[in-house]
């Protein structure tokens, strides 16, 4: 026999979360916060990627077989966005907008075609040549009629929400999510849209309407650090600086990389800054450190700043304890908090026994970077990678 044989390296360790029907056991399903494989999802697209394929195998040169070979595969598929993406392409492929000799361009199109992608897209050119206000118009028009339809709006039964990662996913089925709604994923366009929509309002001082789309991403991204920054950013210009603590403070307690935990304290010793709490503001600058070490010129900067014009800032490197103590006075919680910490461990060895593999490497990967510690990696290594299908 062979190490590589399937049944030492089965390629269902590899199959595709969203439409797994796989059921995980009691364990499992404590550590992951559900009890099916698909309960771990993180891309909404993810099924038109695979009639993406289909359909970009057998693309010819006629545009009338490639029609009715598109139409076969979509039009009676029970996910709404294929039956759409389909009409889409094969409308594009008559008029001349897609060619067949371009396989990549359908399969994007496919994918991540349609009118609010296009608007985010425009979206991002025009604040980039400080166009604002027809940055804020293109997301609004392309968003008007999705939110006026309720199309992703939480009710009794279901929320809509985006992930980055799974672990991501794991920490919202553990801390947020409730048994009694069922958690759908909405377009990653959807998000970028209001987080968009709120920048290009933000540059306008429309601070009102860039604080209500920022709140609309953070509801949809629990935990996305860029919609926690963001949203502070705008209760910042509006002067709600307790606000402001308030959604870093929500940012830290889920918290797990990295950049959301350095970050995170960067900002919070800001507006500790602002608020003259200013030993609180040296614990969080020191604590930042230990997380984005390549920010040290920046924050360095800061603190001299703040020491000249502050007599009562001292540089004076505070130990651990001091550093707890200070979190706890101001109700600063230290991150990774024990819980997301337990939730981590828990679920990498849950995944790695559920044979997800996908989802253990996320894990592995993150507690590696984290921790700097080689088992992680070694552990990563060890593990073997995707088969080809």
């Amino acid at each position: 026999f062979s190490l590589e044989d399937e049944r030492f390296c089965p390629p269902s360790r590899y199959d595709a979360i969203e439409h797994s029907t796989r059921s995980l056991t009691a364990h499992e399903a404590r550590a992951l916060g559900t009890s099916q494989v698909s309960g771990l999802s993180i891309d909404e697209g993810e099924h038109r990627e695979i009639v993406a394929t289909q359909i970009m195998r057998n693309l010819s040169s006629s545009t009338e077989k490639n029609v009715r070979m598109i139409l076969s595969l979509t039009a009676h598929d029970t996910d709404a966005s294929v039956r759409s993406a389909g009409e889409r392409v094969v409308a594009y492929l008559i008029d001349g907008t897609l060619s067949e000799c371009d396989v990549e361009a359908v399969g994007e199109e496919f994918v991540s075609g349609g009118a609010l992608q296009a608007a985010v897209t425009q979206a991002r050119a025009l604040i980039a040549k400080k166009e604002f206000t027809n940055a804020e118009n293109c997301v609004l028009s392309a968003l008007n009629s999705i939110d006026t339809e309720r199309t992703y709006a939480d009710n009794d039964t279901v929320c809509w929400r985006a992930f980055t990662s799974y672990v991501d996913r794991v920490l919202y089925n553990r801390l947020l999510c409730t048994p009694r709604r069922t958690t759908k994923l909405v377009p990653t366009a959807y998000f970028d849209a209001h987080l968009l929509a709120s920048v290009s309002e933000l540059l306008q001082k429309k601070t009102e309407q860039a604080i209500m789309h920022a709140r609309r991403a953070v509801e949809i991204a629990p935990f996305n650090t860029s919609a926690h920054l963001h949203l502070a950013h705008c209760l910042e210009a509006s002067n709600q600086l307790e606000e402001a603590i308030e959604t870093l403070t929500t940012l830290l307690l889920r918290a797990h990389d990295l950049e959301g935990i350095g970050l995170g304290y960067y900002r919070m010793a800001f507006f500790q800054w602002r608020l003259q709490r200013y030993a609180t503001a040296r614990a969080c600058y020191q604590y930042a450190l230990r997380f984005i070490p390549g920010a040290r010129f920046l924050i360095g900067t800061e603190m001299s700043i703040l020491a000249l014009q502050e007599p009562k800032f001292s540089f004076t490197e505070l130990n651990d304890e001091e550093i707890d103590e200070a979190f706890a006075s101001a109700h600063i919680p230290k991150a990774p908090t024990p819980e997301v910490s337990e939730i981590f461990l828990e679920g990498t060895q849950a995944s790695l026994d559920a044979e997800l593999f996908s989802v253990a490497k996320n894990f592995m990967t993150n507690l590696g970077i984290i921790t700097k510690d080689d088992i992680y990696y070694d552990m990563l290594r060890s593990i073997e990678g995707e088969p080809d299908r």
